[in-house]
């Protein structure tokens, strides 16, 4: 496991984390997405913004697990984490 790959699975945790101190968990991946979504980013909590690098980071995920061969440059996950 990479950098990138290990900062993207401690924003997952996180979003579990918060989902947890509302009482909320989830069996799959998808259900955290929709309910960061609907928790956080609808009501207000985090910027539009926010919700799209999540899409992102679970979309990469998503290819990385699911997708043969995929590799990602690791300036495009640095820009997408803000990271210098």
């Amino acid at each position: 496991m990479n950098d990138e790959d290990r900062r993207s699975e401690l924003v997952r945790y996180g979003v579990c984390a918060a989902l947890f101190e509302r009482n909320q968990s989830f069996r799959k991946h998808s259900g955290v997405r929709s309910a960061f979504h609907r928790e956080f980013v609808r009501t207000g909590l985090l910027e539009v913004r926010d919700g799209k690098l999540y899409d992102q980071l679970f979309e990469d995920r998503q290819e990385g697990d699911y997708v043969a061969f995929v590799s990602f440059e690791p300036v495009s996950a640095r820009s997408v984490c803000r990271i210098s």
